[in-house]
């Protein structure tokens, strides 16, 4: 918010809407009262039930279907030069509340991957089948190594969830149809 209002998207006014709201928020559920009477924050027999073998077991069942690390022993997930020279880069981005997402990040990628000897390529943008050979499936396998995704989205107070919105549709845009002619990574 602050950066919206420093950048004068954020007129003084709404700002001061916000936060009587947010404050009225807070004195509807009586967080100044339940803080004074020390009930904010439940005590130890409050999470005495999360203990339970219940909670435990969705505990485990989360973790199973969550994120997973790995090793990477074969080194399959080390982006090198020697080994992806040629990096068709695709940052997604956001239009985001304040001006949006950081539109410099694809220039900083770009550069730092250039530095480090990488060749660092547009990523391809229309249409891929039908047009002529030089975007088919085949020519798309020997004209890069590499296509890398930058997530750049990001989340507001009302807006928890952050989903890929792809451009185009069956080889448009940039859908990653390629997925089995080169190494796609997505960070």
């Amino acid at each position: 918010m602050m950066e919206g209002y420093q950048k004068g998207i954020l007129t003084e006014e709404r700002l001061n809407e916000a936060v009587t709201a947010i404050l009225a928020l807070k004195a509807h559920l009586k967080l100044h009262k339940k803080k004074a009477e020390g009930t904010l924050v439940p005590g130890e027999e409050a999470l005495a039930g999360l203990r339970s073998s219940q909670f435990q077991e969705w505990a485990k069942e989360v973790a199973d279907k969550g994120i997973t690390l790995i090793k990477d022993t074969r080194q399959y997930l080390t982006i090198t030069p020697e080994r992806y020279k040629k990096i068709a880069l695709f940052v997604l981005n956001d239009a985001g509340l304040f001006g949006g997402a950081n539109e410099q990040l694809e220039e900083d990628l770009r550069a730092e991957f250039t530095r480090r000897g990488f060749e660092v390529y547009e990523a391809p943008d229309g249409e891929f089948f039908g047009q002529d050979d030089r975007m088919s499936a085949k020519s798309f396998e020997g004209r890069y190594d590499l296509a890398l995704y930058v997530l750049n989205l990001s989340t507001s107070s009302s807006n928890t969830v952050v989903r890929i919105g792809w451009k185009g549709f069956l080889g448009r845009g940039n859908n990653p149809w390629f997925v089995s002619e080169i190494r796609t990574r997505l960070v």
